[in-house]
């Protein structure tokens, strides 16, 4: 898939991402950062295999200024698998190759492939000096861990976080209250249920049986659904048909309580909200660039729903043996984990409450409550929120790497 395109001998900058997250998180900045500074460059995304992707990420990457191409998937294993490029692409003598998700493995045989320099944006591990240029990390922390890693420390460099680059609201609260109908006199509470499925599939029960809890113990509250861009409307809907929930007016109603589905302005419509419920991942750090308090929840009876990684996901779907080794690896996987939720994880202590394992959502409607009712502790975890991962600035100095990485190819 291939937008317009005038001069075939320019650049060419190859930007490997996997799932809806770093799409958006990592690479809709850097790429809008190049495009500003750079706009005769050519920018191609190659998506790589990815156990969380949606199946609308081509759709919102070719939607992103500054995106040229598009290679998917299928596309990238046939490449690899062939040395075929996909039909109409084709790649210049000089450009940069950028990880910024999936295996850094990906990056380093495309860059091979391409005899082009690469560098990568990453928190997870580095890898092959003599192929990455360079490791742009987010801190201090994924500084020092590549470091112990044996990745040489003079390329490896702080740039910042670049979700904050990511994450705007572009209208005001009034401006979200007026337009949605909300009451200016109510507290707001929204719940994040996920971009995927198998989060869906879980998620939606969960949260509607909590929003019962919470408008049993506070009529001064109202409720919203914050839904994903990546995820399918289609698909929504089909999960609240099969809920006998009817979507009418932009609302769906659970035991008699309204609830607001948003489809847009999603960063608007969380910094608008008195209090973010959320499932752990991306959302965690939107919420907490926006300053707005939320409770994060890991609920043990969503094991069957998730997906893992490479051979734990292929054990997990052996009959009757699949499910007692997923309910083993999550107790496993809570166990070692102190925090899921990225603000505490990032702190390292607890800024917003995380709720894991066996929990009710009676028990997670009585803390949000809690919570709302407790201004200045909701105050504190504003303040401990808008600082907890550092300033905008990280698409900048990206883009300033990637040019200077393709400087040297010249």
């Amino acid at each position: 898939m291939e937008n317009t395109f005038k001069n075939q001998e320019n650049p060419d900058i190859v930007i490997l991402v996997n799932g809806p997250g770093e799409l958006s998180s990592y690479v809709k900045p850097t790429v809008e950062a190049l495009h500003e500074r750079s706009p005769q460059l050519r920018i191609t995304l190659v998506f790589t295999p990815c156990p969380y992707s949606t199946g609308k990420e081509t759709e919102i990457a070719m939607a992103i200024h500054g995106v040229s191409r598009v290679i998917n998937n299928g596309e990238f294993f046939r490449w690899m698998l062939t040395r075929k490029l996909p039909k109409g692409i084709k790649f210049n003598k000089r450009g940069v190759v950028v990880f910024m998700g999936g295996d850094v493995l990906y990056g380093k045989m495309i860059a091979k492939k391409l005899k082009y320099p690469a560098v990568a944006y990453s928190e997870a591990y580095a890898k092959w000096p003599k192929i990455y240029k360079k490791f742009l990390v987010p801190d201090r922390i994924i500084y020092e861990k590549f470091k112990k890693q044996g990745f040489p420390e003079n390329q490896i460099k702080i740039v910042g976080n670049l979700m904050v680059d990511s994450v705007k609201a572009k209208k005001t609260r009034e401006q979200i209250y007026r337009q949605s109908g909300l009451d200016q006199d109510k507290k707001l509470v929204s719940f994040l249920p996920g971009s995927r499925e198998f989060q869906i599939r879980y998620s939606l029960s969960f949260f509607l049986k909590i929003v019962k809890e919470i408008a049993s113990l506070n009529k001064n509250c109202q409720f919203a659904f914050i839904i994903s861009p990546y995820l399918k409307k289609e698909l929504l809907i089909k999960h609240l048909k099969k809920a006998d929930l009817e979507y009418v007016n932009g609302h769906i109603k659970y035991n008699g309580t309204s609830i607001l589905l948003v489809f847009v302005d999603q960063h608007s419509f969380i910094a608008a909200s008195d209090l973010v419920v959320t499932i752990p991942g991306t959302n965690t750090a939107e919420a907490a660039i926006l300053g707005t308090p939320m409770i994060s929840v890991f609920p043990e009876a969503s094991t069957p729903f998730i997906p893992l990684e490479g051979i734990y996901e292929i054990i997990g779907k052996i009959p009757f043996f699949g499910f007692i080794f997923k309910v083993l690896y999550v107790k496993m996987l809570f166990s070692k984990t102190r925090f899921f939720a990225i603000p505490n994880i990032k702190s390292g202590k607890e800024i917003v409450p995380e709720y894991k394992g066996k929990i009710q959502p009676k028990t997670i409607a009585e803390k949000a409550v809690a919570l709302l009712n407790n201004t200045e502790k909701t105050r504190k975890i504003r303040e401990q929120l808008k600082s907890c991962l550092g300033g905008k600035g990280a698409a900048r100095r990206i883009a300033e790497e990637i040019n200077e990485a393709l400087l040297q190819t010249f």
